[in-house]
């Protein structure tokens, strides 16, 4: 079983997913797609995570790394390996998926409530969630449902904040940032958090109070995606 997780920004990686790998001894390797060097072949992968970034999907072609990660990617989805998109990960998934990628109404910086939805609770990637759960949001657009896809879990302000169809699944938010990473990202991008009147040590505090929770179930929801694609190894 090999990973490799596509980062798409040096200021974010992928926090608590790679921990867990790490600590599960699954072997994977961090692409540093910013850097605008060929993708490795896909062939040798058997699960993709792709990580955020600042920049919008709607300006993706203005950027050379993006514009050839979205073609590496449809290959990827083609080839029906499994694929995990967070934040601009899962708009690009999305998009490419054929739905359309947009402004949400209003952004999410910070700690929120999500809810897992009638299709959520039966999702076995999502076993073993509760109903409602925090999670770290730092975005301002959203992403529409492709079709066939299944909305996962549903958030207050922005609605879709996950989906599957298949073998990818994109979420909005984010279980893998500890409160590090979540004060590199209020120093690196502060000028957005007069968005919605936060300040860093707002952000400190929310991200304290909940980074042991999220942490967690970033670890269960990479146990449900390892669970289900050693199973279907096997079976092979």
């Amino acid at each position: 079983m090999r990973v490799l997780v596509i980062q798409n920004c040096e200021t974010e990686n992928l926090g608590f997913y790679e921990e867990y790998l790490s600590l599960h001894q699954i072997s994977f390797d961090t692409f540093a797609a910013y850097l605008n060097k060929p993708l490795p072949p896909h062939s040798i992968y058997d699960f993709f995570i792709i990580g955020g970034t600042p920049i919008s999907v709607s300006k993706l072609n203005k950027y050379n790394f993006l514009s050839q990660e979205r073609k590496y990617l449809e290959k990827v989805i083609i080839s029906n390996k499994f694929c995990l998109g967070v934040c601009f990960g899962g708009q690009l998934l999305a998009n490419i998926l054929g739905a359309e990628v947009r402004k949400n109404p209003r952004p999410e910086i910070g700690i929120y409530e999500v809810e897992l939805t009638f299709h959520g609770k039966k999702d076995p990637y999502w076993r073993g969630f509760p109903l409602r759960f925090p999670v770290f949001q730092w975005h301002n657009d959203t992403f529409d449902l492709p079709a066939g896809a299944k909305l996962l879990v549903k958030g207050k302000d922005c609605l879709h904040q996950a989906f599957r169809l298949k073998k990818v699944m994109g979420l909005q938010f984010h279980l893998e940032v500890g409160l590090n990473q979540a004060l590199d990202w209020a120093q690196k991008y502060k000028n957005e958090l007069r968005q919605v009147a936060k300040t860093k040590k707002q952000i400190s505090k929310e991200c304290y109070l909940h980074q042991t929770e999220m942490k967690k179930l970033a670890f269960r929801i990479m146990d449900n995606i390892f669970s289900f694609l050693v199973r279907k190894e096997a079976s092979v």
